[in-house]
């Protein structure tokens, strides 16, 4: 299935400024609401917060 993992990310100094990233990737489980994320780009793993399935195009959003 493909995954396509998106990240919000905004300023606490500045607050109107945000960027959204996103990630594409190919994998047999899909990940489900709470799961930990961890990727190398970042500190930190991030939550899974939604997830949203498209079985005919075999793809998930997160």
């Amino acid at each position: 299935m493909k995954i396509n993992s998106m990240i919000f990310i905004s300023s606490v100094i500045e607050q109107e400024k945000s960027i959204s990233m996103m990630k594409t990737f190919e994998y047999d489980i899909r990940p489900v609401k709470g799961d930990i994320m961890d990727d190398p780009g970042f500190h930190n793993g991030y939550e899974v917060v939604k997830v949203s399935i498209n079985y005919a195009s075999n793809e998930c959003f997160v």
